[in-house]
């Protein structure tokens, strides 16, 4: 795979120095805090603190930028993301033992990247409730589907940088994609009609 035009200006920009890399770490921050939230298990809320952990994510892209731009082969988010999943989970085995996470720790903050906001009381009922029937499905479609999905609705990653973190072409992880999508919109039909008969 070759890297885009966008992903040349960012590769351009981190080689020009610290001042590069602050720009290019900016621009993808609020990403990167989703993505920390998304995956910190909740019991290390107290402990941890996302923009901490941000900070810690920029010392190292600091450390390992020259080793990284010698020979990249993936855009500068996937990198970052890549370095980021690495800090979480060296928190999740210091913190708590654990070397990775359950699915049902992430879907509760993921459900309003699936859903739009509802504002009104009988809005806010109908999310609260349409969330539940979300995090249940989400527990019962396979692990690499409900990743795909979380990197496209909550971290927004766009397809060509999922197909890098997949490391397939653009059609398949498409592909992927919607049928993730399709697998989802099945168990909530399902749900749903447990539910009303």
């Amino acid at each position: 795979m070759n890297l885009s035009d966008s992903y040349t200006d960012e590769l351009h920009q981190l080689r020009s120095g610290s001042a590069g890399l602050v720009a290019v770490f900016s621009a993808h921050r609020r990403r990167l805090h989703q993505l920390i939230d998304l995956r910190l298990d909740t019991r290390l809320r107290g402990r941890v603190d996302t923009d901490d952990l941000l900070q810690e994510v920029f010392l190292v892209m600091s450390r390992r930028l020259d080793g990284y731009l010698t020979n990249a082969r993936v855009p500068p988010y996937v990198w970052f993301r890549k370095l980021a999943l690495q800090i979480v989970a060296d928190h999740h085995r210091r913190h708590l033992g654990a070397s990775r996470r359950t699915a049902t720790c992430e879907e509760p903050a993921f459900d309003s990247a699936l859903m739009g906001s509802l504002t009104t009381p009988s809005g806010a009922a109908i999310r609260t409730e349409e969330a539940a029937l979300l995090v249940e499905a989400l527990a019962f479609i396979p692990e690499g589907d409900r990743e795909i999905l979380f990197m496209r609705h909550y971290e927004n990653m766009s397809n060509r940088e999922v197909a890098f973190e997949l490391g397939v072409n653009e059609s398949a992880a498409s592909k992927r994609y919607v049928r993730a999508l399709t697998k989802l919109r099945s168990q909530l039909h399902q749900l749903n009609s447990s539910t009303e008969s």
